[in-house]
């Protein structure tokens, strides 16, 4: 077992380990942490510490505008990508959903329901429950 002193670690070599603790100051922030981070936001270690040096301390955080709004301009991109993944995601299960109760109604000679289904969106709503889709 080890106990790790933060306010005795040289902010200049441990910034990232001196950093995860919940008692942060403006300047601890801003002194190479957001820095720091701006070069390495998108490696997953990074955001994931940067995280957890968030919820540790959300009131300096909320406190310092600024620093919220320099957040939230580096997290701009990574935020973008990930409602971008989203929309695919949501795209192709949508298009499997309806892929899959075609072929089931197709399978089933309901050559009419598919083409309701295809003009009517509550009626594909009924289909897709009636199949557990």
């Amino acid at each position: 077992m080890q106990i790790i002193v933060t306010t005795r670690l040289a902010k200049e070599e441990n910034l990232w380990l001196k950093s995860l603790s919940d008692r942060l100051e403006k300047e601890d922030i801003l002194d190479g942490l957001l820095d720091s981070y701006k070069v390495n936001y998108k490696n997953p270690l990074y955001e994931s510490v940067m995280d957890i040096i968030i919820r540790a301390n959300q009131q300096v955080f909320k406190e310092e505008i600024d620093v919220c709004e320099a957040l939230e301009e580096l997290m701009k991109d990574k935020m973008e990508e990930k409602v971008e993944i989203g929309k695919e995601i949501g795209k192709e299960i949508g298009e499997n959903r309806v892929n899959e109760l075609t072929k089931i109604l197709s399978r089933a000679g309901r050559f009419d329901d598919i083409i309701k289904a295809a003009e009517d969106k509550e009626y594909q709503k009924l289909l897709f429950e009636e199949f557990a889709l």
